[in-house]
C-alpha cells in the first residue's frame, strides 16, 4: 500500500508537468530532430518541471515546518510556568524563559548545572525524593518547593514531574505559588482578629470544605473545628425548616464567585433553630486563581423573632399591637399613607437620639434623616423601604440603610418593613423595624481591609506586639511602637532577636529563666520587668506571650505583646507612700484614744467619787430619783469609757467579740435616754427576753442601742402618742433586733440608697448630723452582722439589726 501510494504522488507529478510543459514549451515537431532525441528532450524538461514542482513543496513545508517551531518556541518560552527538562542526576537541560525569570538567572548560565541548587535547604530533601520518585514512577508526581532566588526573596513552587518516553529524562512543570503562599499567611494572621468578634467566621477551600472557623461560630453552632474540618457547612447545619431557595441561592452566589449576601436558618448540633444573615467572599490571588471563600455570619435570630412577632401581631388586635411595639427593644415606627410618622416606641429615642414626640413631628423621608446606602450614596424616596411596602403591598426584609443622627454620627441600620392595615385592598400604614448594625458593618469593612487596617492598628498602638518564630528562633515581627519603647527601630530589633534580653535591667535578669520555665510547664507567661531603653531611660514593662502551634500541634511561633506599665509603677509607688502615711496617722490617732480615754475614766472616776461622798453626807439623797439617775448614768459612763479602752486596745476585730447580754445593754442605755424621753413624752418598751445574749463588743453595742433610741425620741410624730419598741427573734442563723418606732418615717425610695452615708440628714430636726447612722452600720458590720430598714412617711420605722449569736453548748443557737 505504501509504495502504491507512492507510484499515484509520482504519475500525478508527471501529468501535472507535462501540463505545464505544453502552456510554457512551443511543439518541437517541425524541427530537424530525431524521434529518439526530441522523446528524450521531452523527458529533460518534464523532469525538470517535476524537480521544479517538488523544490517548491518543499520550500512550503520547510515554511510550515518553521512557522510550527516559532509556535512552539513561543508557546514553550512565554508559558506561565517554568518549564525544566532534567537528566537522571538532576542537572537542568533545557529550561523556558519562565523557568529562569523564577531562579532569577539567564537561561545559558542555568543549562548544565544542578538543579538542587537553586532549591531552598529546608525544600532540599524534598526535592531529592521527588525526583527519584520520577524516574522510579511512570506516573506524575507533584510535590512544593522553595527556591532561593539571588537578592530576592523566597519564590514558592507547585512543581510537577513526568518522566519522558526514553526513560532519560524528565520534565518539570513549575508554578509560582507565592502570592497563595501569602494569601494562607494574611489568613493566618486574620484569623486571630477573627477569634475576638462576636460575628461567626469560616474560611473554606474552592470546594467550599471547611478550613478554618472562629470562636463564635463553634459556640453557636456547638461543633468544635475538630469535628467539621473537611466538611461543607450545608451537610450539617441545614434542617427540615431550611428553605430550599435560600440553599439555592447560597449555592447560585458561590458559582457566580462574587460577594454576596443571603439569610438562612440553621441548625446546632442539639438541635437548635437559629438565623444568620450570611456573606460570603471568594479569594483570589493576583493572577485571578481562586483560593479560598471567606464567610462572616451575623446571628438575626431576634430579629427574625420580631418579623414574626409582627406578622402574628398583623392578625390581632391594634391595641395588642401597640403594646408590643412599645415595649419592644428594637425601635419601632408607624407611618400612614401620606409618609408621616404616627408612632415610635421608646427604643427609638436611643436609635435615633431624639425624643419619641421629635420623631413624631416627622416624614420618613425628611431629608433631615439624610438617608444613604451604606456607601453614602444618597437614596431616593421611591427605594426607601416604606415607599417599597406602600407599592408592592408586601413586606421587605433587611433593608441596608444609613442614617445620620443629631449629633453628625453616622448609623447603619438594618430595616424591616410590612403594611400593618389596608383599605381597599391597599396599605393604609406601615410598620417598620429598625436594629443598629452599624458595628456589624464595620466588622464586615473591617475583615474586608483587614490587612491594610491590621496595619494601621498596628502603626498606632502604644503596646508593642511582637511575634518570634520557634523554628529558626527569629523575630518575625515588632510593631512600630518598639521604636518609642525601646528607642531602635524595627529592623534593629527584628535582627536582633535577643535584643530583648540584653536590655532587661541587670536586677531584674533572672525573668528570663522564669519565661522559658513558665513556656515549658504552660505555654504561656506573663511578667513584668525593667528594661533600658537605649537612651540609658529605665521603664517598667508587661510582657505577655502565648505559643502558637500548627494543625498537627507542633510550637511553630511566639506571640505576644509588651505594654509601658512606667507610669503605673509609679501610682503604686505613690498608692503605697500614702499608705504607709495613713499608717502613721492611724498609730497617732491610737495613740490619741488611748489617752482621751485615759483622762476620761479618771474625771470619770472622780465624779462617782464625788456622789458617793454625797451619798455618804447626805443619806436622804439616795431618795432623790434625779439623785439615783445621776449616779447610774456616771456609772454607766463609766463603763462605756472602760469598753471604749477595751476596744482602742483590741483593735476592734471580730475576732475579738465576746458574749453579751442584749437586755441589759438595752436597760442600760434605756435608763441613759429616760430624761429626755420623758421630756419628748416618747414611752420605750424592751420586749427582749433577759436571758438574750449575742456576740459583740459592749462598747460598740452601748453605742448602737443609743442611736438607734435617740433617733426614735429624735424623730418622734407630733400628733400621736409616740413609742420606741424592741423585740428579739432568731433568722437563719442571726439573732434579729428589732427597733420599731411610730415616728416620722423615711422616704426610702428617695433616700433609700443614702441611708448609712456620712452626713446624709433626711428631716429638718435642728440636732440632725447625718453621722450617727452612718457609725452605727459600720460598727454592726464590724462586729458581723448588718441592718435592714423598713419605714413609711408618716407611718414610723422599724430597724432590723442581725447579730452573731452565741452558740449554746449543745451546738443550737438560742431562740427567742
Amino acid at each position: 500500500m505504501k509504495d502504491t501510494g507512492k507510484k499515484t504522488e509520482s504519475e500525478f507529478l508527471r501529468k501535472k508537468a507535462e501540463e505545464l510543459l505544453k502552456t510554457s514549451h512551443p511543439d518541437m515537431e517541425g524541427t530537424n530532430l530525431d524521434a529518439k532525441t526530441l522523446k528524450l528532450i521531452h523527458e529533460l524538461e518534464v523532469h525538470q518541471i517535476e524537480l521544479e514542482l517538488q523544490n517548491d513543496e518543499l520550500i512550503r513545508a520547510k515554511i510550515d515546518a518553521q512557522n510550527a517551531a516559532d509556535k512552539y518556541i513561543e508557546l514553550y518560552d512565554f508559558a506561565p510556568s517554568g518549564y525544566f527538562t532534567l537528566s537522571q542526576e538532576g542537572i537542568i537541560l533545557e529550561v523556558n524563559l519562565f523557568g529562569s525569570q523564577m531562579i532569577g538567572k539567564e537561561r545559558s548560565r542555568l543549562r548544565k548545572t544542578p538543579f538542587g541548587i537553586y532549591v531552598s535547604e529546608s525544600s532540599k530533601p524534598i526535592f531529592r525524593q521527588f525526583l527519584s520518585n520520577v524516574f522510579k514512577s511512570e506516573a506524575k508526581e507533584v510535590c512544593e518547593l522553595t527556591f532561593s532566588s539571588f537578592g530576592k526573596a523566597p519564590v514558592f513552587a507547585y512543581v510537577t514531574g513526568i518522566l519522558t518516553e526514553s526513560g532519560e529524562e524528565c520534565i518539570l512543570t513549575v508554578v509560582d505559588i507565592t502570592e497563595q503562599k501569602k494569601m494562607e499567611s494574611s489568613i493566618q494572621d486574620l484569623s486571630l482578629i477573627a477569634t475576638h468578634t462576636d460575628n461567626l467566621v469560616l474560611i473554606t477551600d474552592v470546594y467550599g470544605q471547611i478550613e478554618y472557623v472562629n470562636k463564635a461560630f463553634e459556640k453557636l453552632t456547638e461543633f468544635s473545628l475538630e469535628e467539621i474540618k473537611g466538611r461543607k457547612p450545608g451537610s450539617f447545619l441545614q434542617g427540615p425548616e431550611t428553605d430550599p431557595e435560600h440553599i439555592a441561592a447560597m449555592r447560585k452566589g458561590i458559582q457566580e464567585l462574587k460577594p454576596f449576601t443571603q439569610e438562612i436558618l440553621n441548625y446546632s448540633k442539639s438541635g437548635k433553630k437559629y438565623w444568620l444573615s450570611v456573606t460570603i467572599d471568594p479569594i483570589f490571588d493576583s493572577q485571578g486563581v481562586l483560593l479560598k471563600f471567606i464567610g462572616v455570619e451575623w446571628d438575626i435570630t431576634p430579629q427574625k423573632s420580631l418579623e414574626k412577632s409582627l406578622k402574628e401581631a398583623l392578625e390581632s388586635e391594634r391595641y395588642f399591637l401597640s403594646q408590643i411595639m412599645k415595649t419592644n427593644v428594637s425601635a419601632v415606627l408607624e407611618v400612614n399613607a401620606n409618609g408621616r410618622i404616627i408612632f415610635a416606641n421608646k427604643a427609638v429615642e436611643n436609635l435615633f437620639g431624639l425624643s419619641a414626640d421629635k420623631v413624631i413631628s416627622r416624614t420618613i423621608n425628611d431629608p433631615k434623616w439624610k438617608i444613604t446606602d451604606p456607601q453614602g450614596k444618597p437614596v431616593s424616596d421611591d427605594q426607601l423601604p416604606f415607599s417599597l411596602v406602600m407599592k408592592t403591598g408586601k413586606p421587605v426584609n433587611n433593608i441596608c440603610q444609613s442614617i445620620e443622627g443629631p449629633d453628625g454620627q453616622k448609623k447603619t441600620l438594618l430595616i424591616n418593613a410590612a403594611p400593618l392595615s389596608f383599605e381597599d385592598g391597599k396599605p393604609n400604614s406601615v410598620v417598620l423595624s429598625f436594629s443598629d448594625v452599624t458595628k456589624e458593618i464595620e466588622t464586615r469593612h473591617a475583615l474586608e481591609g483587614i490587612k491594610s487596617k491590621l496595619e494601621s492598628i498596628l502603626n498606632e498602638m502604644a503596646d508593642v506586639v511582637w511575634s518570634l518564630s520557634l523554628i529558626d528562633y527569629q523575630m518575625l515581627f515588632a510593631s512600630p511602637s518598639i521604636e518609642k519603647l525601646y528607642g531602635i527601630t524595627q529592623d534593629e530589633f527584628q535582627k536582633d532577636n535577643s535584643y530583648w534580653k540584653k536590655s532587661i535591667h541587670p536586677d531584674d535578669k533572672s525573668v528570663v529563666d522564669e519565661i522559658y520555665q513558665e513556656l515549658e510547664t504552660v505555654g504561656s507567661f506573663e511578667k513584668e520587668y525593667r528594661i533600658i531603653a537605649k537612651n540609658k531611660e529605665i521603664k517598667w514593662v508587661l510582657n505577655r506571650g502565648k505559643v502558637i502551634a500548627d494543625t498537627e500541634g507542633k510550637p511553630i511561633r511566639l506571640d505576644g505583646y509588651l505594654t509601658d506599665i512606667t507610669e503605673k509603677k509609679k501610682k503604686e509607688e505613690e498608692i503605697n507612700s500614702y499608705l504607709q502615711i495613713t499608717k502613721e496617722q492611724n498609730e497617732r490617732l491610737k495613740n490619741f484614744a488611748h489617752i482621751v480615754s485615759h483622762n476620761l475614766r479618771t474625771h470619770s472616776a472622780n465624779i462617782i467619787g464625788l456622789l458617793d461622798v454625797l451619798k455618804f453626807q447626805h443619806p436622804e439623797f439616795s431618795e432623790n430619783q434625779l439623785f439615783s439617775m445621776l449616779f447610774l448614768a456616771s456609772e454607766n459612763l463609766g463603763e462605756t469609757l472602760h469598753n471604749l479602752a477595751q476596744v482602742v486596745g483590741m483593735g476592734s476585730s471580730k475576732e475579738n467579740l465576746i458574749t453579751i447580754n442584749l437586755s441589759r445593754v438595752i436597760e442600760s442605755a434605756v435608763t441613759n435616754v429616760y430624761s429626755i424621753a420623758k421630756e419628748a413624752n416618747v414611752a420605750i418598751e424592751n420586749q427582749v427576753k433577759p436571758d438574750t445574749e449575742i456576740m459583740g463588743l459592749p462598747a460598740y453595742m452601748d453605742s448602737v442601742i443609743l442611736n438607734f433610741l435617740t433617733n426614735g425620741i429624735k424623730y418622734k410624730a407630733e400628733n400621736r402618742q409616740s413609742y420606741v419598741k424592741l423585740s428579739a427573734k432568731t433568722q437563719n442563723g442571726y439573732l434579729v433586733l428589732s427597733i420599731e418606732d411610730n415616728g416620722l418615717g423615711i422616704n426610702l425610695e428617695k433616700y433609700g440608697s443614702k441611708l448609712f452615708g456620712m452626713y446624709k440628714t433626711f428631716h429638718n430636726h435642728p440636732d440632725a448630723r447625718g453621722i450617727g447612722l452612718f457609725i452605727t452600720k459600720n460598727q454592726v458590720e464590724t462586729m458581723g452582722g448588718k441592718i435592714e430598714v423598713e419605714s413609711q412617711v408618716g407611718v414610723g420605722t422599724t430597724f432590723k439589726i442581725f447579730f452573731k449569736q452565741k452558740v449554746k453548748s449543745n451546738g443550737e443557737n438560742q431562740q427567742n
